[in-house]
């Protein structure tokens, strides 16, 4: 975990920062491959970052003192995971058993219920959307969880991973949005009566990532990326796609994020390129940085006029100042890290 830049940093190529963690949040025994935080009541304190991984586990982690909270271990436990997780000793964590996925968890969202509730929404290689109910506790100590229902996702008896999940919560019962790699499908579940409520064919490849966001006069729309080289905006009550931008790279689109307005769209590519979108001229292009990266950039995120990117092939973060109207993000800070980066997400 990485802290945040302010927006008035330091814009010079020659005098970037060099990025510091402010904290580290252990456990997975494989790479972690989804990420999302819940900010709860009205304390900065209050808040949870919840990681999914290859080994199928999801943890909760209070967002202010690193601790993992909770472990929503995967169903069926490998027994080389279980030697290593041996080796972690984690005393105060409640640990919940035979209710998680079976294979990598790829993709976590979420939305509020309350004050100190929230839906967590998880899928992954086993091709199961699965609900959860987290009521968080002031001290996190007393967190919790229930599961409520699991979705299998299948088309024609063929079962599809889910690669990218996002909430619609503007509903009396909130849709989870699901899209996979094997085809160009979006898919919506009613998470009361568990029902296919849509089912969008947007796109002729992979659905690289969703997310659901208040647009075009704060309605409800669905942005979504694809391997085809487009992007789309659907407006959910109108049930049509109401802007689109296509043949935008010669490379893969892999991952996009929203400012905070939701009036600016940034979007990455597995050339390294970030392209920048305006959502109130029907996703106009803007401008594009190219070669951000050495190298494909896997995510992408947002936060008060801070743009952040995370490289899988140069294994690097970046961090790009994008206030006060900037048409072109300008390179603030950057670090290599280790290893490729597969999720990243921003703690409220």
């Amino acid at each position: 975990m990485y802290h945040s830049f302010s927006s008035s940093s330091s814009s010079s190529s020659e005098e970037q920062e060099t990025i510091q963690p402010s904290g580290l949040l252990v456990g997975h025994t494989r790479p972690v491959s989804a990420l999302d935080s819940i900010s709860f009541g009205t304390s900065s304190n209050d808040s949870r970052i919840l990681s999914g991984g290859w080994d199928a586990d999801i943890r909760i982690f209070d967002g202010r003192t690193m601790e993992c909270l909770m472990i929503l271990e995967n169903f069926i436990q490998k027994k080389e995971d279980s030697v290593e997780k041996e080796n972690i000793v984690e005393e105060d964590t409640v640990k919940i058993k035979g209710k998680g996925h079976t294979q990598e968890v790829l993709a976590l969202s979420h939305c509020k219920m309350g004050d100190e509730e929230a839906l967590v929404v998880s899928g992954g290689m086993d091709s199961y959307v699965k609900i959860w109910k987290l009521k968080a506790s002031v001290d996190g100590k007393q967190d919790e969880v229930e599961l409520l229902h699991t979705i299998l996702q299948k088309e024609a008896q063929q079962e599809r991973a889910i690669w990218s999940l996002t909430v619609d919560a503007s509903l009396n019962s909130p849709v989870v949005y699901s899209s996979c790699l094997e085809d160009g499908m979006v898919r919506g579940y009613d998470v009361t009566t568990l029902k296919m409520v849509a089912k969008m064919k947007l796109h002729l490849n992979d659905v690289r990532h969703v997310k659901v966001a208040n647009c075009l006069d704060s309605k409800a729309c669905l942005f979504t990326c694809s391997s085809d080289k487009s992007l789309k905006c659907v407006d959910l009550r109108a049930n049509k796609v109401a802007m689109r931008a296509e043949n935008i790279s010669q490379n893969v689109l892999m991952n996009f994020t929203l400012d905070d307005t939701n009036e600016r769209l940034y979007l990455a590519d597995s050339g390294g390129s970030i392209h920048s979108f305006d959502t109130r001229m029907s996703l106009k292009r803007v401008d594009e940085v190219k070669n951000a990266h050495r190298g494909g950039i896997t995510k992408l995120v947002y936060n008060k006029g801070m743009l952040y990117s995370g490289g899988g092939a140069d294994k690097a973060l970046k961090a790009w100042n994008c206030s006060d109207g900037k048409k072109v993000p300008s390179p603030v800070a950057t670090v290599e890290v280790n290893d490729p980066i597969f999720a990243m997400t921003k703690l409220y």
